[in-house]
């Protein structure tokens, strides 16, 4: 799972106040949640594509803590093939 330290250089937040830092911690959760969903226990956390993925999901999800775009879809989209990826990745290293 993202680490606070880790969600604030990615997003390069320099100074977070209470507020944000609780606002990260949620987005962080929510995007484990996302990925369990997504690929499934046991993913690899370790693996450089589902970090990054799941680093891309927390940063949707901060940056979009308001508002809802129509232009986000195409990220979303991103997410889902990304996350399918994995999945059949997740299937074949268990089979």
């Amino acid at each position: 799972m993202i680490t606070l330290d880790e969600a604030k250089a990615y997003l390069r937040v320099d100074l977070a106040d209470e507020n944000d830092e609780r606002m990260l911690e949620l987005a962080i959760g929510a995007a484990n949640r996302w990925m369990i969903s997504a690929i499934g226990i046991g993913y690899d956390e370790d693996d450089p594509k589902t970090r990054q993925l799941e680093l891309m999901v927390m940063g949707d999800l901060y940056d979009n803590r308001t508002t809802s775009e129509i232009s986000q879809n195409n990220v979303r989209r991103l997410f889902y093939d990304i996350a399918l990826q994995l999945r059949l990745e997740l299937r074949e290293d268990i089979c």
